[in-house]
């Protein structure tokens, strides 16, 4: 049901309807997705203190991201264009539950690339501000160098 849109034809409110679901698994890859980044970090504090700019590094580093133009680079992770929400939440999911630090950024990195993509910047923004809705994030992230 949030997988990319096949040639099948809807009509009327089922229209509406695919949108508001797709919407909501988005988020929810959104969620997920924050919570896991959050995750790794607190897995790499536990090897002691960092900067913010050292764990920047660290993703650099183990996704094998070349300098610091992160906005640039994440693309390369963009799944092909077969997965949807749903299954780009079971790659994080897996990664978490077999515990590879590695794999968890580069999934989490797999799915901001795709939330990137698949959000219009020019959406309008429902929600608080402070609560960082996904469009709000699409947008700060088109303007980082």
């Amino acid at each position: 049901m949030a997988g990319r849109p096949t040639n099948f034809q809807l009509e009327g409110d089922a229209v509406a309807t695919l949108e508001l679901w797709r919407t909501l698994q988005v988020r929810q890859l959104f969620r997920f997705s924050l919570e896991s980044l959050f995750y790794w970090i607190s897995k790499e504090l536990r090897k002691g203190s960092r900067t913010s700019q050292n764990l920047v590094e660290e993703i650099l580093k183990q996704t094998g991201i070349e300098g610091s133009a992160l906005s640039i680079e994440i693309n390369k992770f963009a799944p092909d264009g077969n997965e949807g929400p749903v299954d780009l939440i079971g790659d994080i999911e897996a990664a978490l539950i077999e515990g590879e630090q590695k794999r968890l950024i580069s999934e989490v990195l797999k799915s901001l690339a795709f939330i990137f993509r698949e959000i219009p910047v020019s959406q309008e923004v429902i929600g608080r501000p402070d609560r960082l809705p996904v469009v709000q994030a699409c947008r700060e992230f088109v303007r980082c160098p």
